[in-house]
């Protein structure tokens, strides 16, 4: 028997998808049970902080994750804070390229807005707020920290898989207590030009940390007109290639990856995949991340 980790799973957002509607929470628990917390009984200790926005399912929530702590509130209107901070549609996406998904709507086309992109960010950083708190008050760290949906392993199933339009099981996760938690694990797919597939990460406690930070750092930084991240979208974006969005340049030698940038249009600015990768990189996660090639179940 190996060594015995501490381990904190950090769930956040709605239950099941909003815009998925065959990704329901309950399926995702039996997924979570299968490959994460089923660790238990290899000697693992699990601990679980979540935040969520539906305090008609606390009772639910409560009896099937029994949570060192949680936060569960009413939906937040985040438009008025993106309006507040300049970082809404009207200053972002003025002639209305993004798409029609609002904050909680269960349908739409297109891209979403800032809006709903900052309810993401903030319930997966209050997630990571809540497992760096109980750390405190115990005066430990965990040996490895989870981040992840309700419904993992159940999220675009009918867009990804063997023979669709992405073939990767990136909803699929590969939880290994033994990998080096030193490193950053995310799942492979050939769309890293753009950036990462966010359904789960995990890592260190010391290193998934970061995520503590990630809304703050989208509201008041990344988001910002004119700000590092903005310009690096629209002038030429890293590791990424204008003549083919699925060439995977950070995975090339350094002396073989193209300089012909992607520049994007300034409404993709507010674009979750983007994102993420620019707050991987400013955290300095993605230099460390090891990837995984996930099974489809």
């Amino acid at each position: 028997m190996g060594f015995k980790m501490k381990i904190a799973l950090c769930l956040s957002g709605y239950f099941s998808s909003l815009k998925d509607l065959d990704s329901r929470g309950q399926d995702g628990y039996a997924y979570i049970q299968k490959h994460i917390l089923s660790k238990r009984k290899e000697g693992h200790e699990i601990d679980i902080f979540f935040h969520n926005w539906e305090p008609h399912l606390e009772a639910l929530l409560l009896e099937a994750y029994q949570p060192k702590k949680y936060i569960i509130e009413p939906q937040i209107d985040f438009n008025v804070i993106a309006e507040k901070h300049h970082v809404s549609r009207k200053y972002l996406d003025p002639h209305g390229h993004l798409g029609t998904w609002t904050i909680n709507s269960k349908q739409g086309h297109g891209y979403v807005g800032p809006e709903r992109i900052l309810s993401q960010y903030y319930s997966v950083q209050k997630s990571f707020e809540l497992m760096r708190e109980y750390e405190k008050e115990n005066n430990f760290r965990y040996d490895s920290a989870i981040k992840a949906r309700f419904d993992l392993g159940r999220i675009n199933r009918t867009t990804s898989g063997p023979g669709k339009t992405n073939p990767w099981a990136c909803q699929c996760i590969d939880f290994n207590p033994d990998y080096d938690m030193s490193k950053f694990y995310q799942v492979y797919w050939d769309l890293f030009n753009e950036g990462p597939a966010d359904m789960w990460f995990y890592s260190s406690s010391e290193n998934m940390a970061s995520f503590a930070t990630l809304y703050d750092k989208t509201l008041m930084e990344y988001l910002q007109l004119g700000s590092e991240y903005a310009k690096n979208v629209t002038e030429g974006w890293p590791q990424s290639s204008s003549n083919n969005f699925r060439s995977n340049e950070w995975l090339k030698p350094l002396t073989q990856r193209t300089s012909n940038l992607h520049q994007y249009p300034p409404s993709m600015v507010v674009n979750a995949i983007l994102l993420m990768k620019w707050f991987l990189m400013d955290q300095g996660l993605w230099e460390k991340s090891e990837l995984l090639k996930t099974e489809w179940e």
